[in-house]
């Protein structure tokens, strides 16, 4: 749940939504050429979400939380042959802060 600061107060609520992953929305609409991910640390699971859409080659832009959440993404993207590169188009191996990072097949 999103928050203004890293505290929990007793005024927050919780709320159920109903959540829909990319491979089921991309079935139903048209291809996306690009997607931003921005998920407060769940990145990982969107991209489960999208083995699909990640197949078929789309581009990412994620905003990553941190080292400990970035291995596992870095993981499911390296092993579906996408390079991940900082916004200003440098190679990047392994985040270790919060960063955004633009995710493509590799072009070989």
């Amino acid at each position: 749940m999103g928050r203004l600061g890293d505290k929990r107060t007793s005024s927050e609520l919780e709320i159920a939504v109903e959540t829909l992953t990319l491979d089921d929305f991309v079935s139903d609409h048209p291809f996306p050429a690009l997607v931003k991910i921005d998920v407060e640390g769940a990145e990982a699971e969107v991209l489960r979400g999208a083995a699909s859409a990640i197949s078929r080659g789309v581009c990412l832009v994620l905003e990553l939380h941190g080292a400990a959440h970035a291995g596992e993404v870095v993981e499911i993207l390296g092993e579906a042959g996408y390079c991940l590169e900082s916004l200003e188009g440098l190679p990047v191996a392994r985040p270790t802060q919060r960063t955004r990072l633009v995710a493509r097949p590799n072009p070989s």
